[in-house]
C-alpha cells in the first residue's frame, strides 16, 4: 500500500511520468480493441513478440490492406490508423516523408524550438490525417512541386514510417532537453524495432512502384532509404545510387516542408533553406526529364 501511495504521489508531481502512464494506458486500450476486432476472447501472454511483415506483396492494394491490420510494433499499437502512400502508381518520382501525425519533422542539427504537442492534441491531429503531408506542410509541399511543374497526380508520396511515432519513440533531436535524450535512450530498442519493420515495408512499397528517382524529405526518411547514419545537412546537395531489386535508382535528399515552416521566424535561415530546396528541386526536375525521355513511348 505504501508503495502504491508513493507511486501515486510521484505521478502527481512528475508530468513526464503522468504522460508516460497515459501513453501506456492508450497503448493497452488500442491493443485490447484490436483483439476484440479480430474476434479474440483473451489477451495472449506473448505481447512483446510480434511477427515481422510478410516478405513480399503482389500489389499496392495488398500492402495497404496489410497496413490496416498491422500491429507489428508499438507505434502500430498506439496509432488509430496508418497513413498509406498515394499518387501515381507507376511513378518516375517518389517522395518519401517522415512519419505522419503530430507535425513530426527532423531537426537539422540545430536546437529544437518549442515543445511537442500534448498527447490529446497529437491524437486529434492523427485522427484527422488520412494522407501524407496535410495542413500547412501539405500546402507548402504542393507549392514546392508545382514550382517544377508537377502535382501530386504526377508523383507518388509516402511516409517512411506509416504510423505516428509515440512521443517517447521520437528521436532525441526532437527535444532539446536532457530528459528527452534519456527517454530516447531507454526507448531506443522500441524505436529501432519500429524503424526496422517499417523500412522493410517501405522497400517492398518502392519495389512495387519501381521509380527512377526517390526524393527523401528529412533525416529519418533518408536514413531509412539509404540505410546509413547521418543528417539531412550532410546529405542534401548530393545524389546517391540505390539498388532497388534489379534496378538502380537515384536518391536525392532535401529538407522537409516542416523544416521551412519551423524556421519561418528566422528570416535568414528560412531563406537559406528555401534556396537549397529550390536547388534540389531543379536537380530533381532535370533527372525527371531525363528519366521520362528514356521511357518507351
Amino acid at each position: 500500500m505504501a508503495y502504491a501511495d508513493n507511486e501515486r504521489a510521484l505521478m502527481e508531481t512528475d508530468p513526464q511520468m503522468r504522460k508516460e502512464y497515459s501513453r501506456i494506458v492508450h497503448m493497452v486500450e488500442n491493443y485490447v480493441r484490436y483483439c476484440q476486432n479480430i474476434g479474440m476472447t483473451g489477451i495472449p501472454l506473448n505481447f512483446g513478440t510480434r511477427p515481422d511483415p510478410p516478405s513480399s506483396f503482389s500489389s499496392l492494394e495488398e500492402l495497404t490492406g496489410y497496413l490496416a491490420r498491422c500491429r507489428a510494433c508499438l507505434a502500430a499499437l498506439n496509432r488509430q490508423k496508418p497513413v498509406p502512400g498515394e499518387g501515381n502508381s507507376e511513378p518516375v518520382l517518389v517522395f518519401v516523408s517522415g512519419p505522419p501525425g503530430s507535425g513530426y519533422a527532423e531537426r537539422s542539427g540545430e536546437t529544437a524550438q518549442g515543445e511537442m504537442a500534448q498527447g490529446e492534441m497529437a491524437q486529434g491531429r492523427e485522427s484527422a490525417q488520412t494522407k501524407p503531408l496535410q495542413g500547412k506542410e501539405g500546402e507548402l509541399f504542393d507549392r514546392i512541386i508545382s514550382s517544377i511543374k508537377l502535382s501530386r497526380e504526377d508523383i507518388y508520396l509516402t511516409c517512411a514510417v506509416k504510423c505516428p511515432l509515440p512521443e517517447s519513440e521520437r528521436p532525441a533531436c526532437q527535444t532539446g532537453s536532457q530528459t528527452g535524450r534519456q527517454i530516447s535512450e531507454v526507448q531506443a530498442s522500441q524505436t529501432s524495432q519500429t524503424i526496422r519493420r517499417c523500412r522493410r515495408l517501405l522497400f517492398q512499397e518502392l519495389q512495387l512502384l519501381k521509380p527512377h528517382i526517390i526524393c527523401t524529405l528529412d533525416s529519418l526518411a533518408t536514413r531509412m532509404v539509404l540505410g546509413k547514419p547521418g543528417s539531412i545537412d550532410e546529405w542534401r546537395g548530393n545524389v546517391f545510387p540505390l539498388q532497388l531489386g534489379e534496378s538502380q535508382v537515384k536518391v536525392i535528399p532535401t529538407y522537409s516542408p516542416a523544416t521551412i515552416l519551423r524556421h519561418s521566424e528566422n528570416e535568414n535561415r528560412c531563406c537559406e533553406i528555401k534556396k537549397l530546396v529550390w536547388q534540389d528541386m531543379q536537380r530533381i526536375r532535370q533527372e525527371y526529364d531525363q528519366a521520362c525521355s528514356c521511357l518507351p513511348r
